[in-house]
This record gives structure tokens, C-alpha cells and sequence, in this order.
């Protein structure tokens, strides 16, 4: 996908699934880019497509920005007894990239629960100061 009216500056990071022969995507939606600091602005949203190839796109924001908030990205979804369970970074003022976590029974409207995506980075070491691009796996096959 390429930049769009609901995409204006930049789209990445997507996250495709399929299910009952519709492909569902979650991706990054840059919508902003401040030249003062520099300072970019993305968020979650959400496409739809019959064939992996061409998407419908309506504007669908998953994970929206909260406030000091400048960037959710990279997300995962898995779906575990009808509950869709996405993981994302997300970067707060003053500090580095952290794991997200929502829930959605839809798919399209999302409940952040970041306290309970279980990571955070360490006191000292490699991982103290950020942490990013989450990847989730299902844990029964």
C-alpha cells in the first residue's frame, strides 16, 4: 500500500491475517511529521482486502495516539477464544520505545491495556532504555 487520503505521509509495519476468506491488516498510519525537533506522528489503523492485493482502506484508527504519545507502531494481532490480542511500540515524551498491549472483540474497536502487555525494559543493560517491535506467536497450534 502507498500513501493515501487516510495515509497522507507514510504507511509501514503491517500485519496481515486471514480469516473466513477476508485478509485483515493492521498497520502504521504516519499522519503528521514536525519539522521543529524533528518529530514524526503514527498510529494504528486498519484495512481490508479479497485478495491480499487490493485494499480497502476507510480511515480506521485501531490505537490512537494518547496524549505526549508520538508513535504506536509494529503491531501483532493474534485472535484466542473470539478476543483479537494486539502488541505494539508505542513512544511516550521523554522516553524510549515501550510494548503495548489491546484487546478487541471486533477487530476494529481496541481497549489499551498496556500494563498488561508483561514487558518492560530492565533497570540496567541493553534493554533499560527501549524496547520494540514486538512479535507474538499462538501458544497451542
Amino acid at each position: 500500500m502507498s500513501r493515501s487520503e487516510f495515509d497522507p505521509w507514510m504507511v509501514s509495519t503491517p500485519f496481515v491475517m486471514e480469516e473466513q476468506g477476508i485478509w485483515r491488516m493492521w498497520y502504521l498510519s504516519g499522519f503528521k511529521w514536525d519539522e521543529e525537533g524533528p518529530t514524526s506522528y503514527y498510529h494504528i489503523k486498519y484495512a481490508e482486502s479479497a485478495d491480499g492485493i487490493f485494499w480497502k482502506r476507510e480511515g480506521v484508527t485501531c490505537i490512537e495516539l494518547r496524549e505526549s504519545e508520538t508513535n504506536i507502531a509494529s503491531p501483532t494481532v493474534l485472535k484466542e477464544n473470539g478476543i483479537y490480542k494486539m502488541w505494539y511500540s508505542y513512544v511516550a515524551a521523554g522516553r524510549g520505545y515501550r510494548i503495548g498491549y489491546a484487546e478487541s472483540l471486533d477487530g476494529y474497536v481496541w481497549t489499551r491495556r498496556d500494563g498488561e502487555a508483561e514487558i518492560d525494559v530492565s533497570l540496567g543493560g541493553w534493554d533499560s532504555q527501549a524496547l520494540s517491535y514486538p512479535l507474538s506467536f499462538p501458544t497451542k497450534v
